[in-house]
């Protein structure tokens, strides 16, 4: 068999070595080399040409070789006749048993067989041999038994044979001369052509010798031009190889048509296929190699790949691959940069994952639990089965955290959870959400008995004692339900409803569940648009204030007022505070809403002042969470009150006495701060809180003021009136001043000054007014002085 062809990727380092020498012949050199290849090309036509008319010549062989044979013919003719005039004359007698007539004729014969043959039509004059020729056997009839039976001179040839003969050898002798005069003109041009071949050949063999020197010299230079600059680019390769060999990262360079040209060993250790793992896009490589390399094709191109190393691992590298460009903006060779990126995407991957789940309890968090529902609701949805969302809420446990320590708090919490999923399928999902808040998703569910079924087994099995680092902790939870068909629905709705439901269970009590319902979502979007109104109002300057005076209860003087907020809503009118503050507290806009009556109040307690009429000190209520925010409630009075420019000791600040206690306890700085600014501090509401009159000792207050619910009271019901009494005692031992609040009659006022009471704040003396509507009550009830501070 014969070899295979060459393949292309055989033959690329053929071409890759030609375009190298061009590259060092250079434009002058190619185009010289180029004449001299065209010369020769030339050369070798001619010479072609040449041999093909020698190939011609050889006519003249062929002539030649006939007027051989011709001649041949005619000598055997000759000897025919000699030998038959021989014997007929005498002269040649033949000896015993040789018949010379009879072996020429024989030679006569065949060599006119074979004259015959090759007998030529354009030969003149011969036209006996010609008939002969055709018919040879006539000839052979007549003359053979003759020569055959010749014995002179009893047996003498006829007269008529020998005519036969002698015409027959004259015709012999004009073709002989035919023959002869042709070869002849043959050779003359045979010399004429050798003559001019000899031309021909010497000056092809000139040309040949000159163009093969000068491709010798044009080669030579290249190879010296080729072999410096193989030199020096082995030098820069070197000095590439020592660079990209030093580099931690794997490197590697590929020529246009992506043989590797060079590879650091931290590309060598990636393994064979490296190469087409860290490879080009087909279509980028198309256009680089198509067209010139300019503008955006000539920028670096960044992109990721994934390899598996000769370890087995799998690895991710940032590429990066430049294009070099020849002087003819031309695709050289490909640059390969390749940045492990593995480490860094690992640890991505870590932190993705650990930020999937809660740390101290193992459960996925919000947001994960969020994602991976509403996958579990979609499929539920496909498959028809229903869902049941739950949010749970473990009771107690800031409680815990505080007296037994937040390693306790941790513990119950890591019991709480592992519980809960030994209560769950493969199909459930559970999550952290809070502090102390857990949200269940339970699959397959098919109607609200069967989630119901499974919220008494977590209330079961969470009631249970827990056991922490020797402590016996028990722990409570309440449970929302919100249940659904296989209708898809949005997690987050899920889980707000649920929420929802959980907080109506723990208004109820402890340790119970109660279910999603759409009257509790319409509370919630009231609520909602309540909080919407407000901030809508406070921002419109909807709210206004009224004001209800206080009386010293033996002189009827104002000792000070009350300032009491009101809403007036665009569409619902007159809106009270008992509506509006819990919205306000439940948004965060009590903050806005109180330093706003703060400030308001200042200024209208600054314009008595200026009208001089002294209406004692403005009373301003501080709700318990404007307590918790101690710096800006402290900044939002001091503001107020530079606004304004009203002196402090002109400012009383109303706190409930359960909000009270608790300042004292987390903030008693602040109220010792303002006490000692002349601010002073009421102690509202007494008797509804914490009733611990030793403690009330301790409290850092000017005055109490009795609650409402109890003065009313006091002309009817003996406690109110012993619990009234009692505390108007106790304020005048302690030392403060005391009002009653709620006073509506004169008897119950009567009370109050026989018990000692000092001041008095209902109905009795005034509803709560605006301002502009007081100008009567303070004409009668205070004292006026000059206008000023």
């Amino acid at each position: 068999m014969g070899a295979e062809p060459a393949s292309p990727a055989s033959m690329r380092p053929t071409f890759r070595m030609a375009r190298l020498f061009l590259l060092a012949l250079g434009p002058g050199g190619t185009a010289l080399a180029a004449v001299a290849a065209a010369v020769g090309i030339a050369c070798s036509i001619v010479v072609g040409i040449t041999l093909n008319e020698s190939l011609t010549a050889s006519q003249f062989s062929q002539g030649l070789n006939y007027e051989q044979r011709v001649l041949a013919f005619s000598r055997t003719d000759r000897q025919l006749m000699h030998a038959i005039e021989g014997v007929s004359s005498g002269y040649l007698v033949p000896r015993p048993g040789d018949f010379p007539v009879r072996e020429r004729w024989r030679a006569f014969d065949g060599a006119l067989a074979d004259i015959c043959e090759m007998l030529d039509p354009a030969i003149p004059n011969i036209d006996r041999l010609r008939q002969t020729c055709l018919d040879r056997d006539s000839l052979r009839a007549v003359v053979e038994p003759e020569l055959l039976a010749f014995n002179p001179p009893t047996r003498p040839l006829t007269r008529a044979v020998l005519q036969r003969l002698q015409e027959l050898r004259a015709d012999i002798v004009v073709f002989a001369e035919f023959v002869i005069v042709r070869t002849g003109a043959l050779e003359d041009k045979l010399a004429e052509h050798y003559r001019r071949t000899q031309f021909v050949l010497s000056a092809s063999s000139i040309g040949f010798g000159l163009s093969a020197l000068f491709l010798l010299y044009l080669l030579s230079r290249a190879s010296v031009q080729y072999l410096a600059q193989r030199q020096e680019a082995a030098v820069q390769q070197d000095r590439l190889e020592s660079i990209v060999g030093s580099s931690g990262a794997p490197i590697f360079l590929l020529d246009r048509d992506l043989l590797l040209v060079l590879g650091n060993h931290e590309f060598r250790k990636l393994g064979p296929g490296a190469v087409s793992s860290l490879g080009l896009d087909a279509d980028l490589l198309a256009r680089w190699r198509s067209g010139p390399l300019t503008g955006e094709l000539l920028q670096p191109v960044h992109y990721t790949r994934k390899i598996v190393d000769t370890a087995g691992r799998e690895r991710f590298f940032n590429v990066t691959a430049t294009p070099l460009a020849t002087k003819a903006a031309d695709l050289q060779s490909i640059a390969f940069v390749a940045v492990d990126d593995t480490e860094r995407r690992q640890a991505e991957e870590a932190l993705i994952e650990r930020g999937r789940y809660d740390r101290l309890t193992g459960l996925a968090n919000r947001d994960y639990f969020i994602e991976r529902a509403r996958q579990a609701i979609a499929d539920a949805g496909r498959s028809g089965q229903g869902y049941a969302m739950l949010c749970l809420d473990v009771d107690a446990l800031k409680d815990i955290n505080a007296t037994m320590g937040y390693v306790i708090a941790d513990g119950l919490l890591k019991g709480v959870a592992g519980r809960l999923v030994t209560c769950l399928g493969e199909s459930d999902l559970i999550a952290r959400f809070g502090a102390d808040d857990f949200v269940i998703l339970r699959m397959q569910v098919a109607d609200q008995q069967a989630a119901e079924r499974l919220a008494r087994e977590l209330l079961d099995v969470l009631a249970r004692p827990h056991t922490i680092q020797g402590h016996t902790i028990r722990s409570t939870v309440n449970i929302g339900l919100s249940v659904h068909d296989a209708t898809p629905a949005r997690a987050e709705v899920l889980v707000g409803q649920a929420d929802m439901a959980m907080h109506h269970a723990k208004a109820k009590g402890h340790n119970t569940y109660d279910f999603f319902t759409e009257a509790m979502d319409e509370e919630v979007r009231s609520r909602v648009m309540q909080a919407r109104d407000l901030r809508d109002g406070l921002a419109a300057g909807h709210f206004f204030l009224v004001y209800q005076p206080r009386i010293d209860v033996e002189s009827g003087l104002t000792t000070g007022m009350e300032a009491l907020v009101r809403w007036h809503h665009p569409q619902k009118g007159l809106v009270l505070p008992g509506l509006f503050i819990p919205i306000a507290e439940s948004t965060g806009l009590i903050h806005e809403l109180g330093l706003w009556v703060l400030g308001e109040a200042c200024r209208q307690a600054r314009r008595w002042l200026d009208a001089g009429v002294d209406i004692g000190r403005m009373a301003v209520n501080i709700s318990g969470l404007q307590i918790k925010e101690p710096l800006e409630l402290e900044r939002g009075i001091d503001a107020a009150l530079a606004d304004a420019g009203l002196p402090p000791d002109k400012l009383e600040i109303e706190i409930t006495e359960s909000a009270l206690v608790e300042a004292s306890l987390a903030h008693d700085d602040l109220l010792q701060r303002l006490r000692s600014r002349g601010i002073s501090i009421a102690l509202d509401d007494f008797g509804t809180g914490y009733s611990s009159l030793s403690y009330v000792r301790h409290l850092p207050v000017d005055r109490i003021k009795i609650a409402q619910e109890f003065v009313q009271g006091i002309t009817t019901n003996k406690g109110d009136a012993s619990i009234t009494r009692f505390s108007v005692r106790l304020a005048r031992e302690l030392g403060l001043d005391v009002i009653a609040e709620g006073v509506e009659t004169p008897d119950q006022l009567a009370k109050l000054k026989e018990w000692g009471c000092t001041g008095a704040q209902g109905y009795l003396i005034s509803t709560p007014l605006p301002a502009e509507e007081l100008a009567s009550f303070l004409a009668a009830h205070s004292t006026v002085k000059a206008a000023g501070p």
